[in-house]
């Protein structure tokens, strides 16, 4: 099973939220606390390779098209917000 390390904490926001969980829930699925979850969130606590390891084994389980489709996500809604801030 490949493991993902190049998840930064914007983008780990987005995962949480394409598929619908609140940071308690998503916190509860990786096994960790939820002021946890917020830290990596706010960028306060670093995103480690182990939490990204619990990313990779309970929710994307390997499949880099998953990790493809988050990445993309978060770079069409930064695009699209320059976007509206130009209108």
């Amino acid at each position: 099973m490949q493991t993902i390390y190049d998840f930064t904490a914007k983008e780990i926001t987005q995962l949480r939220k394409a598929i619908g969980f609140q940071q308690p829930e998503f916190a509860k699925l990786l096994s960790i606390s939820t002021i946890y979850q917020k830290n990596i969130e706010y960028g306060k606590n670093r995103v480690s390779n182990a939490y990204l390891k619990r990313i990779d084994v309970n929710i994307t389980q390997g499949k880099s098209e998953y990790i493809s489709a988050v990445k993309f996500l978060v770079e069409e809604s930064d695009r699209l917000k320059q976007v509206l801030s130009c209108l």
